[in-house]
């Protein structure tokens, strides 16, 4: 008989166990978006509703280059105290074979979450920024982020650019010595 109730109270234990909500963090990322770059600059951003405490997302934003670029880029996340919204844990930038390529320093954390990537000589390509963090309450919470590509200038521009001074110049000398 001691049997079985102890056998009864484990299985109504374990049913308890099985019928309690999750306790772990889920993943709520969203799906890899495209960032639509005019004359160079694109936005991208994401929401959260209520009721994520705890929860982890890991969204990928992608673009793509011509020719060898610099990238800069900044994302953040702004609430009224530390205890609300989200917080970014990490910003990377990586290549379409999911390398690496330049790893984003976080600028500020707590009520104002901000993270950036500067990085020079990307050649063409397709790339992604990875926005990783996690929500710190109950309440929505969201971030944005901005991305500018700026072409690097080729060295037949830097030559065009000292001949033209060298005119410049040189007309000026002439000017001089005619009066």
């Amino acid at each position: 008989m001691k049997t079985m109730k102890a056998f009864l109270s484990a299985l109504g234990c374990a049913s308890m166990l099985l019928l309690a909500p999750a306790s772990h963090a889920v993943d709520i990322s969203h799906p890899p978006t495209p960032v639509i770059l005019v004359d160079g600059t694109g936005t991208f951003g994401a929401s959260f509703l209520s009721g994520n405490s705890g929860n982890t997302f890991s969204d990928k934003y992608t673009f793509s280059t011509v020719g060898l670029n610099f990238v800069d880029t900044l994302v953040g996340s702004i609430a009224h105290s530390a205890l609300v919204g989200l917080t970014i844990t990490g910003y990377d930038l990586y290549d379409s074979s999911n390398a690496l390529v330049a790893s984003g320093v976080m600028q500020s954390t707590g009520t104002v979450d901000l993270w950036t990537i500067a990085t020079g000589g990307l050649p063409t390509g397709s790339y992604y920024v990875q926005v990783t963090g996690s929500i710190v309450s109950n309440t929505s919470a969201s971030y944005a982020g901005n991305l500018n590509v700026l072409a690097v200038p080729e060295p037949q521009t830097y030559a065009m650019l000292l001949a033209g001074l060298g005119l410049v110049a040189g007309a000026a000398r002439l000017r001089a010595k005619r009066t």
